[in-house]
C-alpha cells in the first residue's frame, strides 16, 4: 500500500512539475547533450529530482542511489554515470538560476505554461500570479458534505477519530468537513 502511494504520488508528481524538473535538469547538463537526452533517461532524472525537491520521507542518498543504479540496469554505466552527475550537481549547488524574464520565471518554478502565465500577470500582476501557482500546486483538501438526516459533523469527527483520522469543520459550510488525509478517509 505504501509502495503504490509512493508511485501514485510520483507519477502525478513528475507530471504536474515537468517543466520545473526539465529546467533544473538542464540546468545541471551541458544545453546540446541535454537537449539530445532521450526522453526515456529524462524520465529517470525527473523522478530522481521530484524526489529530492518533493518528497521529505525519502533520504538523499537513496533517491540518487536508487536512480543510478536504475540507469544503470536499463541503460547501462554511462548513462548511470551521466544520471549520477546531473544528481550529484544539484545537491551541491541546490540553487537553480531561473529566467529573469518575470513571466518565464514564475513558468519554470510553478511549472504553468507561459501563456496562460502571461494572462495571469496582466490581470492580476506578479505577486498575485504566484500565489495563483502556489495555490493551484498545494494538495487539495477532501471535503466531505455531511448527511444531516443521516448522522452531523460531530459524530463523523469522533467517527474518524476513534480511527486515527483527523477532520476539520469547514470555513465555508457547516455542512462539510475537510481532511488532508483523503485515501485513508476513502
Amino acid at each position: 500500500n505504501q509502495d503504490h502511494d509512493l508511485l501514485y504520488n510520483l507519477v502525478k508528481g513528475v507530471i504536474k512539475m515537468k517543466r520545473n524538473l526539465d529546467y533544473i535538469a538542464g540546468s545541471y547538463a551541458s544545453g546540446q547533450k541535454y537537449e539530445e537526452t532521450p526522453l526515456k533517461i529524462k524520465i529517470l532524472l525527473y523522478l530522481a529530482l521530484y524526489q529530492l525537491l518533493y518528497c521529505d520521507s525519502i533520504p538523499e542518498y537513496a533517491a540518487v542511489n536508487e536512480s543510478v543504479e536504475m540507469a544503470n540496469k536499463l541503460y547501462g554505466d554511462k548513462i548511470g554515470g551521466f544520471i549520477n552527475a546531473v544528481l550529484r550537481t544539484h545537491l551541491r549547488q541546490q540553487s537553480v538560476t531561473y529566467p529573469a524574464d518575470p513571466v518565464e520565471k514564475l513558468a519554470s518554478i510553478y511549472s504553468f505554461p507561459s501563456e496562460l502565465i502571461d494572462i495571469w500577470m496582466e490581470n492580476w500582476g506578479y505577486y498575485d500570479t504566484e500565489k495563483i501557482c502556489q495555490y493551484f500546486n498545494r494538495v487539495p483538501l477532501l471535503n466531505l458534505r455531511v448527511n444531516r438526516f443521516a448522522t452531523d459533523c460531530d459524530r463523523l469527527i469522533q467517527y474518524f477519530s476513534r480511527r486515527g483520522l483527523k477532520l476539520d469543520h469547514s470555513p465555508i459550510s457547516e455542512n462539510i468537513l475537510v481532511t488532508d488525509q483523503a485515501r485513508e478517509v476513502l
